[in-house]
């Protein structure tokens, strides 16, 4: 009974056509002065018309038959007529259409229009376009509404409101785009990895993904306690268990290079990797620094001579490298003036042609901070990701341009906010080890420090 009782409630709503954009508004439920349609004019004349035509013929002896027709035709139309005006002034939310009502209880509830004298002075402009996994609802600033200033600050509310997950927040000049996802992003669990992975993506949070046939130098901050740690550990290991053809038709893993200066956790899941792809001391950094320059000088000569265009060296048969910088601003700290100048422009080379030359570099940190990443650096460095709550204004500018109110809001432990591709920031939960995380990535970095040394051996 019940089942029929909502197939029957789901018949008289409207739906939203995917794609179109409805804007809403609550002129018609707050105004207790208002003028008639041109529409409600023409329906109201019409009744009138009935009415008068049905007792005509009624008080002249017309057919008897005709004469009740129009009657009941005028009280159906008058029946109708007051039906459309109570669902325009109430809003029902049973006839209303999907997600409508609720951006419009929204507005209400915040009040976010203005009346004067009973009329409808002025209203949040605000639109919404349901497709197929998402809500896109649009604010616009009109640029006199006293509304525009809070255009910025509605996510959370709608989020309640609409009860869907805020993925995105989008300011333009033009005004806010806020994206809801439609259904829930389950977290990634590891408890177990292979080998080998021949993918070129990195799976990290439903569809985002870090793409090694595109350029996926990064920077990672976040504060100690937030889960930054065993995502860096999740995507090194990603990124080292990645196998691909090279030119000689046989299998090559990607080459993983790490610097921790503080010698910590990072530094004890690299024993496993030859010495020369693990460094602490200055030295040691500067010395794989100018290796990996050394190596992208001779990437430099052969993709020149390559004959296609657009390419990267992974597509022409050689293997991703990267170098993991950890506690970048503890290295910097320890060098003078022009060990930093030659440093920092050495790592910036790495950063603006690693693309095409599939060469990589993340560099990690607590927070970032202009003191320690030059403004040269960190555009090149086209994927961003903060973990943990409570971003700073100097964190979010630097890493993602945005001020700390234009972010979406972490709340959890192993949350936080991510770009790849320049593309705007989203919320995100890093993957999850459900085993101790030594056992899961130790074995596959064993593995990969063994063929590591294979290859220089041969």
């Amino acid at each position: 009974m019940d089942q029929l009782k909502e197939k029957i409630l789901r018949s008289f709503k409207k739906q939203n056509q995917l794609g179109k954009i409805y804007r809403v508004s609550v002129k018609s439920i707050v105004s207790e002065k208002r003028t008639l349609s041109l529409k409600a004019k023409f329906n109201i004349f019409l009744i009138l018309v009935v009415c008068a035509a049905g007792l005509i013929a009624l008080s002249m002896n017309y057919s008897l038959f005709l004469s009740w027709v129009l009657i009941f035709l005028f009280l159906g139309l008058f029946i109708r007529f007051i039906y459309k005006s109570m669902k325009n002034r109430f809003g029902n939310p049973i006839t209303g259409r999907p997600i409508e009502v609720e951006i419009r209880s929204f507005i209400l509830r915040n009040n976010l229009y203005e009346l004067s004298n009973g009329y409808l002075l002025d209203e949040i402009d605000i639109s919404y376009e349901e497709n197929q996994d998402d809500v896109q609802v649009f604010i616009l600033k009109n640029g006199g509404s006293k509304f525009d200033k809070v255009a910025e600050d509605c996510g959370n509310y709608l989020e309640s409101a609409l009860g869907l997950q805020l993925h995105s927040k989008n300011i333009t000049l033009e005004g806010v785009r806020y994206t809801f996802l439609k259904y829930k992003i389950e977290r990634k669990e590891v408890s177990h990895m292979a080998l080998e992975e021949i993918d070129k993506k990195i799976d990290i949070y439903g569809d985002i993904k870090l793409n090694l046939d595109r350029n996926y130098s990064m920077i990672i901050n976040g504060v100690s306690g937030s889960g930054k740690s065993y995502f860096l550990y999740y995507l090194i290991t990603e990124f080292a268990r990645r196998r691909f053809a090279n030119n000689d038709e046989g299998m090559e893993y990607s080459k993983l290079f790490i610097i921790d200066p503080k010698m910590s956790d990072l530094y004890k899941l690299g024993q496993s990797l030859p010495e020369n792809h693990v460094g602490t001391t200055l030295e040691e950094a500067f010395d794989m620094v100018e290796e990996f320059t050394r190596i992208m000088e001779q990437r430099k000569q052969i993709y020149s001579k390559s004959t296609g265009y657009d390419m990267t060296m992974l597509s022409l048969g050689y293997p991703p490298m990267l170098l993991v910088i950890d506690e970048y601003s503890s290295l910097i700290a320890l060098m003078d003036k022009k060990e930093k100048e030659r440093f920092e422009k050495a790592i910036g080379n790495i950063a603006r042609l690693g693309r095409q030359l599939s060469m990589g570099i993340w560099i990690c940190l607590q927070q970032a901070s202009s003191e320690f990443i030059s403004t040269g650096i960190r555009e090149q460095l086209v994927n961003k990701c903060y973990m943990g709550a409570n971003i700073s204004q100097e964190s979010a500018k630097m890493t993602f341009n945005r001020s700390v109110g234009d972010l979406p809001v972490v709340t959890e432990v192993g949350e936080g906010i991510i770009s790849i591709d320049g593309k705007e920031p989203v919320l995100f939960q890093a993957p999850k080890f459900n085993r101790p995380v030594q056992d899961v990535i130790q074995p596959i970095l064993k593995h990969v420090g063994e063929q590591y040394r294979l290859d220089i051996k041969e």
